[in-house]
């Protein structure tokens, strides 16, 4: 009897771990066949800030930052846009997807377009860890210069091989910039280069109680006279101002002689904690820029408040616009060197005349 009752509590001892054993092992496999089948991700999937000229076309490379849980066979997403600005005209492959992918398929609608494309074979697939372009969109120009459009992805569909598994990722948008021949653009080594957009984005520190002055990057090489006009343009911060405090944007002219700056007219701006696109809208006297002077732009953080204006440079993102009475800067165009030139004949032809007729 002792023996029977012993082999029975042995028995459910021995029932006992081998359940435990059992749920752990169910456990174990769960927890696997969730990682193994856990959606595709990744840190992100978007576009960077872009510009052009009107009536140009300009590609926008469409990246994904780190996939994970892939590999990553098709791509689905959307893309919205100011259609007044800028038009999708195609999507071609991009760096990841250059070789083994079949040529993406876009469909556009009133909002934007929907782009979609996947690999010849599961061999081609995204793997892991591989950052680059998915695919590339071309659009053409329409916008005004100075106007933008958002670039705004949605809908982002990264799918498994065989499509069992569909996952998102954290959208990366956009600012599309139409730019001018007329526009200076922001550099952070303090110059402003006429129609240039083409060096990386960057930053500028303008701390609490000082001022940065852009000055234009070639001098003037001859005395150019600008008329009274406005100026116009977009001074673009990395982070929102601290509201209630203000900072001023003036044009104007640089010497060379004396180190300082002159200004033409002034705008003040005020921080709101939110905005970080402050719209450049100057009223400038009349001012001329000496021979061997500079076009320059002065931004003053005053010394009331305590923050720092960091200002976006280069990219397109910081720039003025000269008013169309631009006589031409560095060199007057060749318009104004002839209505000169004839004045001057005009009035030595009269003192000619003059002078004949006193005989």
């Amino acid at each position: 009897m002792l023996k029977d009752r012993y082999n029975r509590v042995m028995y459910r001892k021995v029932l006992r771990v081998v359940s435990i054993a059992v749920i752990v092992l169910l456990v174990l496999i769960a927890l696997t066949l969730s990682a193994s089948a856990a959606d595709p991700t990744a840190d992100s999937f978007g576009v960077e800030d872009a510009n052009g000229y009107k009536n140009t076309n300009v590609t926008v490379p469409v990246n994904i930052t780190n996939p994970q849980n892939g590999p990553i066979a098709t791509i689905r997403f959307n893309i919205s846009y100011n259609k007044s600005v800028i038009s999708a005209i195609d999507a071609q492959k991009g760096d990841l997807t250059l070789v083994g992918w079949n040529s993406p398929d876009s469909t556009d609608f009133d909002w934007g377009t929907v782009v979609r494309i996947a690999p010849q074979a599961d061999e081609y697939a995204i793997q892991n860890g591989t950052n680059g372009s998915v695919v590339v969109l071309n659009f053409s120009v329409l916008g005004e210069p100075g106007e933008t459009s958002y670039m705004n992805l949605s809908g982002i569909e990264l799918s498994h091989l065989g499509g069992f598994f569909v996952g998102t990722a954290p959208p990366q948008n956009g600012t599309f910039t139409v730019g001018s021949a007329r526009a200076w653009y922001l550099h952070n080594d303090t110059r402003m280069y006429k129609g240039n957009m083409s060096k990386p984005e960057d930053t500028l520190t303008i701390v609490n109680g000082s001022s940065k002055n852009w000055t234009a990057n070639e001098a003037a090489t001859v005395d150019v006279e600008f008329p009274a006009d406005y100026w116009t343009g977009w001074l673009k911060l990395n982070t929102p101002f601290t509201a209630t405090e203000n900072f001023t944007v003036a044009v104007g002219s640089y010497s060379t002689t004396t180190s300082n700056f002159t200004a033409a007219g002034t705008q003040n701006f005020t921080g709101d904690d939110s905005k970080t696109a402050f719209p450049l809208n100057i009223p400038a006297n009349e001012f001329t820029v000496p021979k061997d002077n500079y076009l320059a732009l002065n931004v003053t953080n005053p010394p009331a408040g305590s923050a720092d204006l960091v200002i976006k440079t280069d990219g397109g993102n910081s720039f003025i616009t000269s008013p169309e009475t631009d006589p031409g800067y560095p060199i007057p165009e060749l318009s104004s060197i002839i209505l000169f030139s004839v004045g001057l004949l005009a009035l030595a032809a009269y003192i000619l005349r003059t002078r004949f007729l006193k005989r």
